[in-house]
């Protein structure tokens, strides 16, 4: 039903969220077995683990034999989605989300270890993240169907940003319930971002096109946003502009989302995400 859909998107993304904890575990159990060089183990395990979820993916998401040319009257709505001014400012949105997001899972651990936690601490700090993450996707999916897109959205955003801000400014102890907080919209609001597309573009074909567009989209923001901040790092000697950058980052998210985002969005995104076709009920 349309208004459960926000929370089945939610349950779809549950798996990115608790796949954090599991990473943390593996490298725990790789760093016990295999000493200094316990990262060659965990990185050789996740290896194969995303080999085989690529194999499960090819053989269970395909909807059909693969068509060998894009039909031109795709093609032409596709262009047409991209030169759109609101289409625009979603990829905006999803950008500076990507460097929110990268700045948190890449120094994160650092700055707790920084202010003085063990690495097996700093390690469990990240699982609980990520664990309050996959509570997020659930719940703030549930929002999404009960208050509207653009309050669910923004507010995920307004979590983050300030709760980054306050990680940047806080004490070594408070630092760590901080960090457990910024985990509940880390994955929800990449999640809730993507249903912009869907109140867009009504076409799932195009919808797919457009949805991989702001993948990447937010790929090239995760890829700016670690090289940015290591060079604040480099330059003051700490994490804590690192850290006020990811905050900046995120209002800018919200501010953007909140101009762009009706005020309550019908959810086609599980659709497009798990490759069911146009005759799906959801």
């Amino acid at each position: 039903p349309e208004n459960r859909q926000g929370r089945f998107l939610g349950t779809v993304s549950l798996g990115a969220a608790w796949g954090i904890p599991m990473v943390a575990g593996l490298v725990a159990i790789s760093n016990a077995i295999g000493g200094s060089h316990g990262w060659r183990l965990a990185w050789g395990v996740m290896a194969a683990v995303s080999a085989l979820a690529v194999g499960v993916a090819v053989r269970a998401l395909r909807t059909g034999p693969p068509e060998p040319l894009v039909r031109p009257s795709v093609r032409r709505s596709f262009g047409a989605q991209l030169a759109r001014s609101d289409m625009r400012r979603v990829f905006l949105s999803y950008f500076f989300y990507g460097i929110w997001f990268s700045i948190l899972a890449t120094f994160l651990v650092l700055f707790l270890h920084d202010g003085g936690l063990s690495k097996n601490g700093s390690a469990a700090a990240w699982s609980v993240l990520g664990i309050i993450a996959g509570i997020g996707t659930l719940t703030l999916g549930h929002a999404s169907d009960k208050f509207g897109s653009r309050l669910t959205i923004v507010g995920a955003l307004v979590v983050g940003a300030i709760s980054t801000a306050l990680i940047a400014s806080a004490g070594p102890s408070l630092r760590l319930v901080l960090a457990a907080i910024v985990g509940y919209p880390l994955i929800a609001t990449g999640m809730l971002l993507a249903v912009m597309i869907s109140q867009m573009v009504t076409d799932l074909e195009v919808a797919t096109r457009v949805v991989a567009t702001a993948m990447m989209v937010s790929g090239i923001g995760q890829a700016v946003g670690p090289i940015l901040a290591g060079r604040l790092i480099d330059a003051t000697g700490s994490y804590h502009a690192a850290f006020w950058l990811s905050a900046v980052a995120a209002v800018i998210a919200a501010v953007i989302a909140w101009r762009t985002v009706p005020a309550r969005v019908l959810l086609v995104v599980p659709v497009i995400v798990v490759g069911l076709d146009e005759s799906s009920n959801l």
